[in-house]
């Protein structure tokens, strides 16, 4: 019983922070939408998926890493010291990288003009390079308070200051999708200064023991790629429709414009409802270790019923609510716009299980020390994702619907092989898969 509260606590506070984050993050896109227009809607959501990327470094890979390391006994101070000596370096060659490459990767993607937006959010790397190192800290320590409302103060941020910004610079696309960018970098900067604080307002009395840098980095790496590959596959996904729809379709900026600002976001608000069961998972199966393969796997089962039940729910809330959910949301688009979003939204509402339990079984093979099996797992599923893509975008009839019929097959087949990992009788949950 003691297990089961402190886990749905750490959940539940996760889970709001997140659902809270995606809220906001949605409710953000309405006004930003009717004061921008879809041409800067779609200039802001090409730099989106790095955007994704860079979030999940600080929000899942990293911290997942250490929280891991740290839940099994070794020094938090240790650990938190060595991964800022790592991560800082990198954070400033990401920055650099990302402000030197902006307007080459634009061009690529199909429009030169999101140029100046990679630009303004390059810093971001760097903040969050911090800022998931102290989120990993807190996490470790099963305190997932801070990493939740640090997720809030972000959108809170970058919600204040786009809307002002795209305002001013609202007849401008280019400046109004870049300024925009401009307020996740601000957005990342209050979240850090916020979860620093936090870090110095309640000091550890445990001594800093020195730990292995390369222990670090050997734990980061697998979870770290595994937790980028689908952010990488909606990088993919930008190249793709971008390039495959405009051989044959005069507003195809608008149209991934309203798969990934809009149908997206709104299929991750209930997937973060579900997130909570994910993040907790790892510092307490990891500490269930010890306590014999019995108990793990029983609370390996029951995260995984937790997550299903919820997944389920949503999904169906969802499909029967979409056209209420675009009309109350997104009532300035048009007709065509509305009608196209509504039909993506019944049709990926199954992604919300599935990605809902890619996210919780991945956590779960993390916490049982199989780090490197959810990047095998989710590698080939998002190699599927990106042939299926480049089949079905090519077919005029399917058009933008291909890439949500590549999503489905992705997730499923993801989720799919993690069960088989963690719950066949020939897995053995005390052993580590490398």
């Amino acid at each position: 019983m003691k297990f089961k509260n402190k886990f749905l606590g750490g959940a539940f506070a996760l889970s709001v922070g997140a659902f809270i984050s995606k809220v906001i993050g949605c409710i953000y896109r309405i006004p930003l939408t009717n004061i921008i227009g879809a041409e800067a809607l779609g200039l802001y959501q090409m730099i989106f998926p790095l955007y994704c990327i860079i979030l999940t470094f600080s929000s899942t890979g990293v911290p997942n890493s250490l929280a891991k390391l740290i839940s099994e006994g070794n020094s938090a101070k240790g650990v938190l010291s060595s991964s800022l000596k790592i991560f800082i370096p990198l954070g400033i060659i990401g920055s650099l990288i990302m402000a030197t490459l902006g307007y080459p990767i634009a061009y690529l993607q199909g429009n030169y003009k999101a140029g100046l937006g990679y630009i303004m959010l390059s810093p971001s790397i760097l903040l969050v390079s911090i800022l998931s190192c102290f989120r990993g800290y807190f996490q470790g320590k099963s305190n997932m308070n801070p990493t939740a409302i640090s997720q809030v103060i972000e959108q809170v941020v970058k919600l204040m200051v786009g809307l002002t910004l795209g305002y001013i610079y609202k007849v401008k696309p280019i400046l109004s999708s870049a300024t925009c960018a401009l307020a996740v970098t601000f957005s990342e900067v209050v979240a850090l200064i916020y979860i620093y604080l936090k870090y110095k307002k309640n000091p550890s009395q445990e001594q800093k023991v020195f730990f292995s840098r390369s222990k670090i980095f050997k734990t980061v790496l697998p979870v770290t790629l595994s937790s980028l590959l689908l952010p990488i596959a909606k990088i993919a996904d930008s190249f793709l429709i971008l390039n495959i729809l405009k051989g044959y379709m005069a507003d195809y900026t608008q149209v991934y414009g309203i798969y990934s600002g809009g149908v997206e976001s709104i299929i991750g608000v209930p997937v973060a409802l579900c997130y909570g069961f994910a993040i907790t998972s790892i510092p307490f199966i990891a500490k269930s270790k010890t306590q014999g393969q019995n108990r793990v796997k029983n609370n390996c089962k029951k995260v995984t019923l937790y997550t299903l039940f919820f997944g389920i729910i949503f999904a169906v809330m969802l499909f029967l609510g979409a056209k209420i959910v675009v009309n109350l949301l997104y009532f300035s688009l048009n007709l065509k716009y509305k009608t196209l979003m509504i039909k993506l939204i019944r049709v990926l509402s199954i992604t919300i299980v599935s990605l809902s339990l890619v996210q919780t079984t991945s956590a779960i093979l993390v916490s049982l020390g199989k780090l490197y099996t959810p990047c095998l797992t989710l590698g080939i599923s998002v190699l599927i994702k990106i042939v299926l893509s480049l089949i079905f975008l090519a077919n005029p009839k399917l058009n933008i619907f291909a890439s949500a019929i590549s999503d489905i097959v992705c997730f499923s087949f993801a989720c799919l092989l993690n069960l088989i990992f963690i719950f066949s009788k020939k897995s053995n949950l005390s052993s580590n898969f490398y």
